[in-house]
């Protein structure tokens, strides 16, 4: 669990409401030949950017962002959507 220190503010954001993309395209699970069918990797864009509509409450990804201290001896990541664990 994360736990923001006093007087910080651990960013979040809501990212990808329905990865259709992620199930149909998957590398063992799906078809990712699939994916440079035009037609398809627009209908799968399109699918995904309706599924944007549902309340957040319900979409798949949630991604937490947190910076560690370069003193405490770990690194510190400035890449967006990067969930760092530690």
């Amino acid at each position: 669990m994360l736990e923001p220190s006093p007087g910080s503010r651990i960013p979040s954001a809501w990212r990808q409401a329905m990865p259709l993309s992620r199930v149909v395209l998957h590398y063992r699970m799906g078809l990712p030949s699939l994916g440079k069918i035009r037609p398809v990797a627009w209908l799968l864009g399109a699918l995904e950017r309706i599924a944007e509509l549902l309340p957040r409450s319900i979409w798949a990804y949630f991604v937490v962002l947190r910076h560690l201290s370069q003193e405490a001896g770990t690194s510190c990541s400035h890449a967006p959507n990067r969930l760092l664990n530690n």
